[in-house]
């Protein structure tokens, strides 16, 4: 579903961070690689990939180490160790979060448990675990800098996530989606599911759900920032009959099985063009997760 902007208490990642696969730019490393010409029925075949069958875009299904959380839990290990004398920081654990979102992946689904339970849990997130400096904490200059300092340290011993094929690869499959007949049909055939909930303002995507008619405990900015942000609003039925809704109209249409097969197609068709680098790209994050797991079994 839709991103939002959550509020989260101060956390400095530290040296190498991983860039939003939605957002990022397709890099001249594919362009410039050898081309196989291998198609997606027979990059998926080489690898036993089945979108059918799996939760997970090949990109992250294929390549396990991609975004890994312990990257960034070592990173935090390092922060802390290099920082004792200066700042407390501290360590968030993989999955301590209990976040409604993947945490690799960054998405999350809308089912019927979910929507009965918790409408667009987005709309009120819960309180994550405290880490990096605490927020009380003033950070003078000098302490800025020995953080800056920790973090190179860090980049030094762990070097850096071998991403950037990765990103464009899975930036392709968010391209596909979009502009994918099947989504606009799938869309469509939703919007149809939708209308007799009677949304005047009903959105023309579902990750744009759930429009403000439904979300009437804020009204503009002001009072949004009055009333604390989304965090604050209480879970309404009107919501709650919506988010239901919504959540067997994607399921009636097979919404997220539609996405993920497009998306899927057109990972593994990149990857059958850049199939020596990919390869590669592999080795290289068996090669980079062994320092991740010395770090965290050295100071976790």
């Amino acid at each position: 579903m839709r991103h939002t902007n959550l509020v989260v208490r101060t956390r400095l990642i530290l040296g190498a961070s991983v860039v939003c696969a939605a957002v990022a730019s397709l890099t001249a490393c594919s362009a410039e690689s050898e081309t196989t010409g291998l198609s997606a029925d027979a990059v998926a075949e080489r690898y036993g990939y089945r979108a059918t069958e799996s939760a997970l875009s090949p990109v992250y299904a294929l390549v396990p180490q991609f975004r890994d959380p312990a990257d960034g839990y070592a990173r935090d290990l390092l922060a802390r160790q290099c920082l004792q004398d200066i700042v407390e920081y501290t360590p968030v654990v993989p999955g301590a979060s209990g976040g409604f979102k993947d945490e690799r992946t960054g998405q999350w689904v809308l089912d019927e448990p979910t929507a009965q339970a918790s409408g667009y849990p987005y709309l009120r997130p819960k309180d994550g675990p405290v880490g990096g400096v605490p927020d009380d904490v003033v950070l003078t200059d000098a302490t800025l800098a020995e953080m800056e300092r920790c973090g190179v340290a860090a980049d030094e011993r762990l070097g850096t996530p071998p991403a950037r094929l990765l990103n464009d690869i899975e930036a392709t499959g968010w391209f596909a989606a979009t502009d994918s007949p099947d989504m606009a049909d799938v869309i469509g055939q939703w919007r149809e599911c939708m209308v007799p909930l009677g949304l005047a303002d009903l959105p023309e995507d579902p990750t744009l759900m759930p429009p403000r008619s439904v979300i009437n405990a804020v009204v503009d900015a002001e009072s949004e920032a009055a009333n604390g942000g989304y965090g604050a609003m209480p879970l309404t039925d009107r919501e709650r009959e919506v988010a239901v809704s919504d959540a067997k109209c994607l399921a009636q249409v097979d919404y997220y099985g539609i996405q993920n097969r497009v998306r899927a197609e057109a990972e593994l068709s990149m990857i059958g063009e850049n199939l020596k680098e990919f390869e590669a790209v592999r080795r290289e994050y068996e090669t980079y997760q062994r320092g991740v797991d010395a770090v965290i079994a050295e100071l976790g």
